[in-house]
């Protein structure tokens, strides 16, 4: 009779664990708790997905307005080159090697050192005035863009390079003028100097000519290295406005340039004249390569920790409401007769996916302290081993999480009635 009492009482202890449950999860305040916990769950989702597309059109048009600047102040450097080759080194370089040539056969004609007669030269010794380039806001756009091919790369620094050697040769041949107007104009070692010829006692000082060719190189590289870079980014332009005309209905315009004209005259060199350079940076692509994610790193590495930052916030949604399912069927069983106990495992479970989200957080504030350091000393980005990377400690909450699930079923299974 005591047997038949207890199983009898063991029943009724379970049909009231069960009722409990079912009343609980039939309950107002259930529906709200599992539509809220499924509600932070996809609103988590498609809150990350909405943020990273509008990330994404922020920086595409961020990069269409940067595109279109250094469009802008390539084009401007580009022109001033022209200019000043036009209305100054070209007339001067032309009219110098051409009498210099006249001035070298003359002398060659007069072994013995002696002056020329009959042959009359006017030393062109009107100085040019340096260039004024926005080189440097350039550089800044380029260098600071998120987005940049790493053939803009290598053109701003012939650029800058070019500017900076025409200069000083620019300097060098004022000072000489300086020097040649102190000079008496009917020594012939003026004309042999001024020329670059070689003078009687067998030396030669071509510094003159030295400079005067250096000027009329570097006004072509300036041209021709900052058409070339406004003519890419105009093409890499378009490229960026595709990608943008996809998350945007509008999109701003790109700015156009043209150097048909000068090309067409010889004012700008042609390709033919850079045919080395430009075959340098098409076999070296993996160079450029390397250049350009160096500026896309911090775009692509940002992008990186906002899905990561998603997945962790979606990861302790979750295994913090799992925590919290666990303790509300815990309270409403145990008013009918059933021991707590059962939610040990899947607590401990939720919790220690709670655990490895926290870590995930502290190791991904550590990797990012690394690598600003390594930007403030100018170094590579840090390599960082499997064990340091939040990827394997996601894994194992959403893992703590499915095994936190199984192990609540199989306690309940335990308890209930079959």
């Amino acid at each position: 009779m005591s047997t038949i009492s207890a199983c009898c009482a063991k029943a009724a202890t379970e049909i009231g664990a069960w009722g409990a449950i079912s009343q609980t999860l039939n309950s107002s305040f259930a529906s709200a708790f599992v539509s809220a916990l499924a509600g932070a769950a996809f609103g988590v989702w498609g809150a990350q997905k909405l943020s990273e597309r509008s990330a994404r059109r922020r920086e595409l048009l961020e990069a269409m307005r940067q595109t279109n600047a250094i469009v802008v102040l390539a084009a401007t450097i580009a022109n001033q080159a022209l200019a000043v080759k036009r209305q100054q080194v070209g007339p001067l370089a032309d009219k110098f090697f051409a009498d210099r040539k006249v001035a070298e056969n003359a002398f060659a004609a007069r072994p013995t050192g002696a002056p020329p007669t009959g042959v009359h030269f006017v030393a062109e010794l009107t100085k040019i005035t340096p260039l004024t380039l926005p080189t440097d806001a350039l550089k800044n756009l380029v260098f600071g863009s998120q987005r940049m091919p790493g053939q803009a790369l290598a053109l701003i620094s012939m650029v800058d390079q070019s500017a900076n050697e025409l200069g000083n040769a620019i300097s060098v041949r004022s000072e000489l003028i300086d020097n040649f107007k102190i000079r008496n104009p009917t020594d012939p070692t003026f004309i042999q100097d001024y020329f670059g010829l070689k003078r009687a006692d067998g030396h030669t000082d071509a510094m003159y000519h030295d400079a005067m060719d250096a000027i009329v190189q570097y006004t072509n590289d300036i041209a021709f290295f900052a058409a070339e870079l406004a003519e890419a980014l105009q093409a890499h332009g378009r490229l960026v406005r595709n990608d943008l005309k996809k998350l945007a209905p509008t999109a701003p315009d790109v700015n156009t340039v043209d150097f048909a004209g000068p090309r067409a005259s010889g004012l700008l060199p042609p390709r033919s004249d850079y045919a080395a350079w430009l075959s340098g940076i098409q076999s070296k692509g993996h160079s450029t390569e390397k250049s350009m994610s160096k500026v896309d790193w911090k775009d692509h590495q940002r992008r990186a920790n906002e899905l990561s930052d998603g997945i962790r916030r979606y990861l302790l949604a979750i295994n913090a409401g799992g925590i919290a399912v666990m303790f509300a069927l815990a309270g409403a069983m145990l008013e009918n007769g059933v021991p707590p106990r059962w939610v040990i495992v899947p607590s401990l479970l939720f919790a220690s996916g709670v655990l490895f989200v926290g870590v995930s957080m502290f190791l991904a504030r550590t990797r990012e302290i690394s690598r600003e350091e390594a930007a403030r000393s100018e170094e590579q980005p840090p390599s960082f081993s499997k064990f340091m990377k939040s990827s394997p400690y996601n894994k194992a909450s959403l893992a703590a999480f499915l095994a936190a699930v199984v192990a609540g079923l199989r306690e309940l299974s335990g308890i209930l009635p079959t």
